[in-house]
């Protein structure tokens, strides 16, 4: 830019760095320019492990709309590694069969509901047993890969408290807990839960 010389009442430029180094000024310019990180160098490697981490998607009640959408469009499938929906199966039952049908023997699906959705629970059954795929009652084979889970939690009262202490108390750490890989200490100070356990089959 021009500036104002103190000594002159006229208005003096600069001399360009072009003209002492003998170089093209957009190329003096460039020369002094930092250079931008490459985007790489700004990840983390926390963050590069976990992209590549395997994935459980857990949704609860309306959440079945985002989870059926991350199964169709979500673009991570082959890091999935099961579905477990509480309550959450108001629609969507074909996106949920489509994925059951395609990951076959590599993933697992559970679904615990209440009467709530039942109607819904047996749409998807139906779907399923045209795609000749066998479901089970109880988790005692655990949530091994392979393995479609429909369990009844029972009354609609527990929709509310279902992921926290429906049927039993904690049921995601349950559930998370028959997955073979994942194994929690036990919770200190928690009291046991007490009746029925629709999802073990026994008290």
């Amino acid at each position: 830019m021009p500036f104002w010389s103190p000594r002159s009442s006229r208005w003096t430029p600069p001399t360009p760095a072009a003209a002492t180094s003998g170089a093209p000024a957009s190329s003096a310019a460039s020369s002094t320019r930092p250079r931008a990180a490459s985007p790489l160098s700004r990840v983390s490697p926390a963050w590069l492990a976990s992209s590549a981490a395997p994935v459980v998607l857990v949704a609860y009640s309306g959440g079945y709309q985002p989870a059926a959408y991350a199964l169709d469009r979500g673009g991570a499938d082959q890091r999935m590694r099961g579905v477990i929906l509480l309550d959450a199966l108001y629609g969507q039952e074909d996106k949920f069969a489509h994925w059951i049908a395609a990951r076959g023997r590599s993933a697992f699906f559970a679904s615990v509901y209440t009467e709530s959705t039942l109607e819904n629970q047996q749409r998807l059954r139906e779907l399923l047993r045209t795609h000749q795929i066998a479901v089970r009652d109880n988790l005692d084979a655990g949530l091994q890969p392979g393995i479609v889970l429909f369990t009844d939690a029972g009354s609609k009262d527990l929709h509310n408290e279902l992921v926290t202490q429906g049927w039993v108390i904690d049921p995601v750490k349950l559930l998370l807990s028959s997955m073979s890989g994942y194994r929690r200490p036990a919770v200190q100070g928690r009291r046991p839960a007490t009746g029925p356990d629709p999802v073990r089959g026994k008290a």
